[in-house]
């Protein structure tokens, strides 16, 4: 499978519909706000969950992302900080670009590519499932 493939028909699909369970409550006691952000050590927290409950098929999804991790941190720089993308985790946004520069269609343009409402229940493009 290719890495747009991969992206678009495995890891984006699984996001949308797990990115909550993923991100933790970043609120001492449990009743804060979640940072709509994925951090390593959420990712890494995310595929024990998923190990230990024996769901193999999302852990090795969970793998595939941890192992892209600073690269997707590093596809849009959503921060005043580029060296502190890594640090802040991973938006959808900065899912949304990565997956568009491995896009065929995309790599014949020039230019930045900007960030998808991927993640909103509302898309009903068929481009990423």
């Amino acid at each position: 499978m290719d890495e747009y493939t991969l992206l678009t028909q495995v890891i984006m699909p699984f996001l949308r519909e797990k990115w909550d369970l993923i991100d933790i409550d970043e609120h001492e006691g449990g009743v804060g706000k979640r940072d709509g952000r994925l951090t390593k050590e959420e990712l890494e927290a995310a595929r024990e969950r998923f190990t230990a409950a024996g769901d193999d098929e999302s852990a090795e999804t969970m793998g595939e992302l941890i192992f892209r991790y600073e690269a997707i941190c590093q596809a849009f720089r959503d921060t005043s900080n580029a060296a502190g993308e890594a640090d802040l985790g991973i938006s959808p946004e900065d899912v949304s670009v990565y997956a568009k520069k491995w896009d065929p269609e995309y790599r014949a343009r020039e230019g930045m590519p900007q960030p998808d409402n991927w993640m909103h229940p509302d898309n009903k493009t068929d481009k990423y499932w």
